[in-house]
């Protein structure tokens, strides 16, 4: 081996060697417009830095301040709160949604599982695509489950309950909720063919044996047998 060759090898070990010693992790941040995030270890300030990196496994904080005219925050993603602060551990990279809410408003977020929709009434969720709306407190909102084609709706989750497509919500608060869809399956069944026993009659003496359903007709056969297939 020639000695740029070793020297290669020699760098490209120690590189695997640091980055399983000092592994590191990125915490990323998007928000809405309302106020700033920053963290602790420093590093975020969102604002203008909306990502940091920091040594795996590290216990991060992240903190909102509120502008004036918003009243709260919820945090999505990798980071689930209702507060102003947020902690994670850095064992993954991490990506957090910060949503600050004016005063007068909540925030409804809605999952789903499975091929299907979700729309609303008053409109402004068609998720699909849009699937986070903000809405004037303690305002009623018609949420109704589409099913896509070859769908069936199965059920609501979160702040939602029920197996019925449409609900009705009060947004007293901020709510989340999620449709699940199941694929419909082939109502339909294939006619099986019934297991078949072979019936066998021995008779004495002068008389007939019959069934019911019939089939059989065992007449003065004496000491002979009558079998049926069909039963």
């Amino acid at each position: 081996m020639s000695q740029r060759s070793l020297q290669c090898l020699v760098a490209f070990i120690c590189l695997i060697i640091n980055s399983l010693l000092y592994a590191q992790q990125e915490v990323a941040v998007t928000k809405t417009a309302g106020g700033t995030i920053t963290s602790e270890p420093a590093g975020i300030d969102c604002g203008d830095t909306c990502a940091a990196i920091f040594e795996d496994d590290t216990t991060v904080t992240l903190t909102a301040t509120l502008e004036n005219g918003f009243t709260s925050i919820i945090w999505n993603g990798d980071c689930s709160s209702t507060g102003e602060t947020v902690t994670l551990t850095t064992d993954s990279a991490k990506n957090c949604t910060a949503i600050f809410v004016e005063a007068g408003q909540q925030a409804l977020f809605l999952t789903k599982s499975g091929e299907g929709t979700i729309t609303s009434e008053p409109s402004g969720i068609d998720c699909g695509e849009t699937c986070s709306v903000f809405i004037g407190e303690n305002t009623d909102i018609t949420l109704t489950a589409n099913p896509a084609t070859g769908w069936i709706f199965e059920s609501w989750s979160g702040d939602c309950s029920g197996t019925e497509a449409m609900l009705t919500l009060t947004m007293d608060s901020a709510k989340n909720c999620s449709a699940t869809f199941t694929e419909e399956t082939n109502s339909g069944t294939t006619p099986t063919t019934p297991e078949q026993f072979n019936l066998t009659l021995t008779k004495t003496g002068a008389g007939t044996i019959t069934s019911n359903p019939s089939g059989i007709n065992c007449s003065d056969l004496n000491g002979q047998s009558a079998v049926d297939k069909g039963l």
